[in-house]
């Protein structure tokens, strides 16, 4: 017996599910894009700054070749010489040369840049609310941060360490030793990527993912600093990734092994990214503050005073940093005492290629309290930054609605930023007297004062600088001021080696620096720095009380 069922017409799929697919796909590319115009620009600065820090390298050993100097193996020997510039690596080839002359500035910036890349784009984001549209559409904040990693990835690691290896292969290095050392260098990236989009993960604020991954960052260089500059401490390397870098040793051995937790840190720590965006809100970190706190109104009364307090912590974090910079610098000075006499030849090279100031003690505290220079510097743009992340945030809505005006804010953190710079001078005067004492190197507490105080005005004048562009265009502050705080440093660095004209190097103002405590100071560029940081500064805050707020 047959029975007659009535035929089900075919159901049209929901519109939800129709349109769903198309809708994500729409909200991927906007989010891709969104990141790529945040980044596009920086990450071709340094790609280019990279091959042309690789090309000057190569130019610096074609020098040192052409003296007929042969005793490389001198530099590798003095620990101080390391702790500056790396652990050498067949350096009597023209790659492991230039990769041991420019690697350790290479990493810093491309590292220091990664790292603000990325907290931008993942915590700036939801901060300021740029990603509450995109959220909206069918598309989770896990997709969209994995999208946005996608395009760091290839932006920054990606990028430079192709760029690496064509330009070392093009200037007739080794290909081996150049792939190898481009694939080292792109996976610190990956790493130091990763550190800071975890960090994002953490906490709910761009500032404090910042400073929470650049304090990993610090501590990795320091690590390297001391693997390099002691005896018997080589395997610290193997606790910080710039160290894995270092053990890959191209050019020389071309060991593969480093290569291993190079891939491992930056896949696995992507992975917990990925499920902390996946579990947490938006706008939220996995770090959870509580709901009610006790009021603490002290130092709230003025902009003054909030300014100070805000300082307090932040020179307590960034103090830490500067004595221990202080305390290695001292120690080390210890091993070049005698140096010269007892290497004349290879003092001889030294010079040659643009580092005879490194062989006696008060030229390498000298060498080092301008390498601090830049940090300080670094501080002080990151102060001026940090008010322009409130204004963005429009967490400065409330105190400008009060009878504060705009003059007295920003000239409050351009007050009590200079005087944390003073403090985190004399924490640095402080800190490398105390090594060398312990040491033995024979400064005194003077010498280290003189040294400290005399790159003091390079970091103020970056100060002003930095407010300047805050008063004129203060999305160009940290990105402008902060290259040229860095290129200016490269120009002192690398200029008097390769001979360029002297309207290039005085472009510097670290080049106008003597040595001191090996020298005297030079007080005309000294006072001439501190002029035109007081003129930035006040004409940064004229040009900030008229714009408008964004």
């Amino acid at each position: 017996m047959t029975t007659d069922q009535a035929v089900r017409p075919a159901q049209a799929p929901a519109p939800a599910a129709t349109h769903r697919r198309p809708a994500r796909l729409h909200a991927e590319r906007a989010s891709a894009r969104l990141a790529a115009r945040q980044i596009w620009f920086g990450a071709l600065v340094i790609a280019a700054a990279t091959g042309l820090m690789l090309w000057l390298g190569t130019i610096a050993y074609h020098k040192a070749q052409t003296s007929g100097s042969s005793l490389m193996a001198a530099l590798a020997d003095n620990p101080a010489i390391r702790a500056v510039y790396g652990l050498p690596t067949a350096i009597g080839t023209l790659g492991g040369f230039t990769v041991w002359r420019v690697e350790i500035f290479v990493m810093l910036i491309s590292t220091v840049w990664i790292v603000l890349a990325t907290t931008r784009v993942l915590r700036g984001n939801e901060e300021t609310g740029r990603l509450d549209l995109l959220l909206a559409t069918p598309i989770s904040l896990a997709r969209s941060s994995g999208v946005v990693l996608a395009v760091v990835l290839i932006a920054g690691p990606v990028l430079t360490a192709v760029v690496t290896g064509v330009v070392l292969t093009a200037l007739g290095a080794a290909a081996a030793g150049s792939w190898l050392y481009a694939a080292g260098l792109g996976l610190l990236l990956a790493t130091f990527m990763s550190i800071a989009a975890l960090a994002a993960q953490l906490v709910p604020e761009r500032r404090r993912a910042t400073g929470l991954a650049g304090g990993v960052l610090f501590a990795t260089i320091v690590l390297r600093i001391y693997a390099d500059g002691s005896a018997g401490a080589g395997w610290v390397r193997w606790t910080t990734p710039y160290g894995w870098v270092e053990n890959l040793h191209a050019f020389g051995g071309n060991d593969l092994l480093p290569l291993i937790p190079l891939a491992a840190v930056p896949i696995l720590a992507l992975a917990a990214v990925l499920v902390m965006a996946r579990v947490r809100d938006a706008d939220a970190g996995m770090v959870r503050a509580a709901d009610t706190k006790r009021a603490r109104t002290w130092l709230l009364s003025r902009p003054l005073a909030f300014a100070t307090r805000r300082r307090i912590a932040e020179v307590a974090a960034w103090g830490v940093g500067v004595a221990v910079l202080g305390v290695l610098s001292g120690g080390l000075a210890e091993s070049l005492v005698g140096f010269p006499q007892s290497q004349p030849e290879a003092t001889k090279l030294l010079n040659e290629v643009g580092m005879g100031a490194a062989v006696t003690p008060g030229g390498f505290i000298a060498i080092m309290d301008v390498l601090t220079a830049v940090v300080l510097a670094a501080y002080a743009i990151t102060c001026l930054h940090a008010d322009y992340d409130d204004e963005a945030a429009a967490r400065l809505d409330l105190p400008y609605s009060a009878p504060v005006t705009r003059t007295r804010w920003a000239g409050s953190t351009v007050a009590t930023t200079a005087a944390a710079l003073v403090v985190l001078t004399t924490i640095l005067a402080l800190a490398t007297w105390a090594g060398s004492a312990l040491a033995g190197a024979g400064l005194t507490a003077g010498d280290s004062f003189a040294g400290a105080f005399n790159v003091l005005p390079v970091a103020v004048l970056f100060l002003g600088l930095a407010m300047l562009l805050h008063g004129v265009r203060p999305s160009w502050t940290a990105g402008l001021v902060g290259a040229l705080a860095i290129g200016s440093y490269l120009i002192a660095l690398i200029g008097p080696a390769l001979k360029w004209p002297n309207w290039v190097l005085d472009l510097s103002p670290y080049y106008h620096l003597k040595l001191v405590p090996a020298a005297s100071p030079a007080w005309t560029p000294l006072w001439v720095m501190l002029g035109i940081a007081v003129l930035g500064a006040a004409l940064g805050l004229v040009g900030y009380a008229r714009r408008d707020l964004v």
